[in-house]
């Protein structure tokens, strides 16, 4: 028996329908974005689930450049602009956070060639290490090469609270639990 399934492009200028054979289809829903429940998110994050959400995310990272930019910016305020934060550990966080810095050191350094050394960007996972569902010696590679291109990976970290100035975040130790803003 022939199985066929018509695809429409989305949005629908983006060019005609297309058939697709198949023996199997096998339809995998992905999940929607969630706050999870962490006061602030919703109005001062940006989440990554497709293409228009990190164009998103290089307009808002371009944004907070031009404006560390200014003259009139304080030292503490140029500092939360170029403090970038990713919170998840897995694969696309971790893919995001190697982009992100590639992003600025080869892309943006040419616009902002002063800022681009200031630029902070900090990985948190809520786990032990990160990539979890991976063998531990390729999470141990992922760790050294993000920590290699200047990103702060920061196990054992969950969000707490995110307001416009600080993600506040409870980090996990041996002694304890402490809060930091970042």
């Amino acid at each position: 028996e022939k199985h066929e399934i018509l695809v429409k492009p989305a949005p629908d200028t983006s060019g005609p329908s297309f058939a697709i054979q198949y023996d199997v289809l096998v339809v995998a829903v992905g999940l929607r974005p969630s706050s999870l429940g962490v006061p602030g998110v919703d109005q001062h994050c940006l989440f990554l689930k497709g293409v228009e959400d990190a164009r998103a995310i290089r307009k808002r990272v371009t944004e907070c450049f031009e404006c560390a930019e200014l003259p009139t910016t304080s030292e503490d305020e140029r500092t939360r602009l170029l403090t970038f934060v990713v919170v998840g550990g897995g694969p696309t966080g971790c893919e995001f956070c190697g982009e992100l810095s590639d992003f600025v050191k080869n892309d943006l350094r040419c616009f902002y060639p002063k800022l681009a050394p200031l630029a902070r960007i900090v990985l948190l996972h809520r786990g032990e290490a990160i990539l979890p569902s991976f063998d531990e010696e390729l999470r141990q590679v992922a760790t050294e090469l993000l920590t290699s291109q200047g990103i702060d990976v920061m196990t054992r970290a969950g969000v707490s609270e995110i307001n416009g100035e600080a993600v506040k975040v409870l980090r996990k130790t041996d002694a304890g639990t402490s809060e930091v803003d970042i």
